[in-house]
């Protein structure tokens, strides 16, 4: 893609972990501005049921994906880049949500969050390098841009992802591939964690909602909103940064009262 110009052909667009929360809001948010999607999630009946939902908007396909596992991974990629005919956009949403600090929490944080990524990165790298509009979004959280001691693996691997994607974008530039990362900000939606820490530990969730300059939780399409910026034109010249979609959450809120 030239000079910013816009986008003249349909989207086709990956996004793994699409199949519910903030991954769902942003294969929503593809449809209605006239893109192709695959999603894949390890859910196989929610995939199904969400596949069923959105083909009601657009060509949906959906397979199941498990980012721990490099033969599932690259099986995924392929099947979705023959449904499609080629890949424009990976977005990287899958976590763990990893947050134990035993030796099976922090190898789930290391195998979906950050060799999850990677995986799927080096899996959907050939068809992306056949595109003139390739780009990639990577998750992180705020969880690694502040000390959580009660989320230790998952922050450590998030901001793990946020070296890895200013690194891919270097290595991925010659071909034409923009990287870049989203560092998403605490976000409420039915069945996620803030949802049940409401339901659970209601002075915690108000808390951090306070905390929040801009005035509460994000919602998915906030999130989503942010991933189609950074996949169109108008961000061409964009890659290797890490864009913070938090409502100000870490921009030093001042103490509750």
């Amino acid at each position: 893609m030239q000079n910013g110009a816009r986008q003249s052909a349909k989207v086709r667009a990956v996004i793994i972990g699409g199949s519910k929360g903030i991954g769902k809001a942003v294969a929503e948010s593809f449809l209605a501005e006239g893109a192709s999607i695959a999603i894949g999630a390890r859910d196989v009946a929610r995939l199904r049921a969400v596949q069923a939902e959105l083909s009601a908007f657009g060509e949906v396909h959906a397979e199941p994906c498990d980012v721990a596992d490099a033969a599932s991974v690259d099986r995924f990629m392929g099947h979705a880049a023959d449904a499609l005919g080629g890949i424009d956009a990976l977005i990287n949403c899958a976590t763990s949500l990893s947050i134990v600090d035993d030796e099976g929490g922090w190898s789930a944080a290391y195998n979906i969050d950050l060799m999850g990524t990677v995986r799927s990165l080096k899996a959907a790298a050939p068809y992306l390098k056949q595109s003139d509009q390739a780009s990639v979004v990577n998750f992180s959280s705020v969880s690694a841009r502040q000390a959580f001691p009660d989320r230790l693996p998952y922050g450590a691997m998030k901001a793990a992802v946020e070296q890895y994607t200013a690194s891919a974008a270097i290595l991925y530039a010659e071909a034409g591939i923009r990287v870049n990362c989203l560092v998403v900000g605490s976000t409420e939606f039915p069945g996620g964690i803030w949802d049940r820490v409401r339901q659970t530990d209601f002075a915690k969730y108000d808390s951090t909602r306070k905390r929040i300059p801009l005035g509460g939780f994000a919602r998915p399409n906030h999130i989503a909103d942010a991933v189609l910026f950074l996949t169109s034109s108008h961000a061409s010249w964009i890659t290797g940064q890490c864009l913070v979609v938090d409502g100000g959450q870490t921009a030093g809120a001042p103490p509750l009262v």
